[in-house]
């Protein structure tokens, strides 16, 4: 095994004293959020998309970010500092192109290359606030750019893993973009061998491929696929041959997590308000063998690019949304029918507010509680003439500490 990448020099809160000659200091602006600092991106997109995980805990929190060029990840055994930083792909990656995933002991790692052709996955094991990782498996290569996009990591229950992507493929009769979505399987325990990719969902985008995008979840033997097509939100459950088995209206960009908990589906996306002039809803549903899928649950207002689920370990539902200025979160506790009420948890000043804070979210060991990155950005030395750059900000929450904060002002 190898370790991941190179180390980076460690991140700390701004520096202070002398600095040893030719070292030029990591200078870390204060952020009104409180947010522990991660790691600093020339890109906004950072912690991109909603259906990757960024973050894990194992002996600690490991968080993934794309730095502008690499995918990185830092550790901390707390979530007070993160250092450790390493980068974990072998080749440049493209905005926001690698998730972090945990299955059973071990650890992956899945990215495209720069020009969304090719495939990589690495495994490994996450250690002492390093990961091991084993040399990059190429799973396919479609031969064309562009042709896989945001894929996601999942697991049969023989712990095989599978993988979803879409990508663009040429352009439709009367406009627009031709999308797919497929699935590709690994076929040997080593992962040296992998199946044929099959087509799940095939469609026009008025907007080239953007806004569409396809994540999925095993629930025991049942498949369940998600995919988004500019304004429709698509699930199938079963198997992808079976049709869809719910379809709803969707706004946002990628803003939708499928979950599973081992004994249902949690779901959660984007919808349009009633009154086209308010932001978009963050709404809620669950899925059972043995009832479907529920009735849409509306949890609150959000904006594009704030999404995010976890599921900890005693079963509570954690659904975090908002807008570039304020993240809340909601939290269906396990035998109750109902969300508790919405908290405001990050509040982020107009000087550190990013376009979007983009949302990750993970739950931790018994007594972390849940953890959650956002987006900031500064335009502080260092400096990007340009565009500034982001700051990807952590913080970890309690049930207890939810529950013991008021609600969300109306």
């Amino acid at each position: 095994m190898l370790v991941a990448g190179c180390v980076t020099p460690e991140f700390t809160e701004p520096i202070r004293g002398n600095v040893a000659a030719g070292v030029t200091p990591i200078v870390i602006p204060s952020s009104a959020s409180g947010g522990t600092f991660v790691g600093e991106s020339k890109h906004e997109y950072a912690i991109a998309y909603h259906p990757y995980p960024h973050l894990l805990y194992t002996d600690g929190w490991y968080a993934l970010y794309f730095d502008g060029d690499n995918a990185i990840v830092a550790y901390s055994p707390d979530g007070k500092t993160f250092g450790n930083h390493i980068m974990v792909n072998h080749s440049r990656v493209p905005l926001g192109g690698a998730a972090l995933y945990m299955h059973g002991e071990s650890v992956f790692v899945i990215y495209p290359d720069t020009n969304n052709m090719k495939l990589y996955l690495r495994k490994g094991i996450a250690s002492g606030g390093s990961l091991q990782l084993d040399d990059p498996v190429e799973v396919l290569d479609m031969g064309q750019p562009f042709t896989v996009k945001i894929p996601s990591l999942l697991f049969d229950e023989n712990g095989l893993p599978a993988i979803v992507f879409s990508g663009l493929e040429g352009w439709g009769d009367g406009g627009g973009s031709r999308w797919r979505a497929r699935i590709v399987k690994a076929t040997s325990s080593d992962l040296s061998q992998w199946s044929e990719s099959q087509t799940f969902a095939d469609a026009i985008s008025p907007n080239q491929e953007a806004a569409a995008s396809a994540s999925g979840v095993f629930l025991g033997g049942d498949l369940a696929l998600v995919y988004e097509v500019r304004d429709h939100l698509m699930v199938t459950t079963g198997t992808y041959t079976e049709g869809l088995a719910l379809t709803d209206v969707f706004t946002g960009t990628h803003d939708y997590v499928l979950a599973s908990d081992g004994e249902q589906l949690h779901l959660i996306y984007h919808t349009a308000a009633s009154d086209p002039n308010n932001p978009s809803r963050m709404v809620y549903r669950g899925w059972t063998r043995q009832a479907g899928w529920s009735d849409r649950v509306v949890l609150g207002a959000t904006t594009p690019h704030h999404t995010a689920l976890a599921i900890d370990h005693s079963g509570n539902v954690w659904v975090f949304y908002g807008m570039s200025r304020s993240v809340r979160v909601r939290i269906l506790q396990p035998g109750l029918a109902a969300f508790e009420a919405e908290r405001c948890i990050i509040s982020i000043s107009d000087d550190d507010r990013a376009g979007h804070a983009w949302l990750s979210a993970a739950p931790g060991g018994d007594d972390a509680g849940v953890g959650l990155l956002w987006m900031e950005q500064h335009v502080g030395a260092p400096e990007n003439p340009i565009d500034g750059r982001w700051n990807v900000r952590f913080r970890a929450f309690t049930l207890t500490e939810i529950l013991a904060l008021p609600t969300c002002a109306t």
